[in-house]
């Protein structure tokens, strides 16, 4: 709004006649605005080269938890051997293995139903009442993954076969639990405000002298009847401004890819994918 104002007076002065109100807007050296460019450019690219990381971090991660979750489930039904006495361990283990990773795409966008999940078969009335009293809920659930082969494991005879594989599967459950933290970790700590607020800060004043600049072109321009440098003013101002407002309204898109925008990650498609894999074990 602020650069739209200033493009407008900038225009105004372009086209004013009567010299006893009109200003004088020069035109600037291109060299120096260049340099000024430059320099914007260059901070916007760090920026955004950041923004890029980070969210190719959080996807990163989140193929870590889905790659290991069905890794998990296909280890614990290959060596838990389908029968009467395991069929209900089996199923509330692949249960508990989607539940956590529902819960991670909930705890992105603090989403604090429960309902959905309960809907969904994943949760029961109990486990949602405990839940609901918890404050870190992934790491409850992947604690009770852990009593389940921890059960599998001392129960007499073992249910897990050979010797060693709850160690395995157990180290599994430590990196979901690790692959789950670091995407909470990227989404939760954001990048210093103070650093976004100064680029943001100083794109908004490099747009204020683009228009400046095209105010005092597009006067020249109408003096000399040069409609080529008319039209070129006009495209500074467009490119500009779609230039460097949509590079920082970019990572305003990126900033949580787990939301619910159309550019964000399709969380859906994962989780029953996930859901789809890890219920074939069965």
């Amino acid at each position: 709004g602020l650069t739209s104002l200033f493009g407008y007076y900038s225009c105004t002065n372009a086209l004013a006649k009567d010299a006893e109100w009109s200003f004088c807007l020069p035109v600037l050296p291109s060299s120096d605005g260049l340099i000024f460019s430059s320099i914007v450019s260059f901070l916007l690219g760090l920026f955004q080269s950041l923004t890029f990381s980070r969210w190719w971090a959080v996807r990163e991660k989140i193929g870590a938890t889905m790659t290991r979750s069905t890794d998990l489930a296909i280890q614990f039904c290959c060596y838990v051997k389908s029968c009467p006495e395991t069929e209900h361990v089996r199923a509330l283990f692949i249960r508990y293995l989607n539940l956590a990773h529902a819960l991670i795409y909930k705890t992105a966008v603090n989403d604090s139903s429960l309902d959905d999940l309960q809907h969904r078969g994943l949760l029961t009335n109990e486990e949602a009442e405990v839940l609901r009293h918890s404050t870190n809920r992934g790491m409850l659930v992947y604690l009770w993954l852990s009593n389940i082969l921890r059960e599998c494991a001392s129960s007499t005879p073992p249910r897990l076969a050979p010797a060693g594989l709850h160690s395995v599967l157990q180290n599994n459950v430590s990196q979901l639990v690790t692959s789950s933290n670091d995407v909470l970790m990227f989404l939760k700590c954001q990048i210093p405000y103070a650093y976004v607020h100064l680029l943001t800060l100083i794109t908004k004043i490099h747009l204020i002298f683009i228009m400046f600049y095209a105010g005092g072109l597009l006067r020249t321009a109408i003096d000399t009847h040069s409609w080529a440098k008319i039209l070129f003013a006009f495209a500074i101002v467009f490119t500009n401004q779609i230039i460097y407002e949509g590079l920082l309204q970019i990572h305003d898109t990126l900033v949580n890819p787990c939301g619910d925008d159309s550019q964000d990650f399709p969380k859906q498609i994962y989780q029953r994918d996930v859901e789809r894999i890890t219920n074939e074990c069965l």
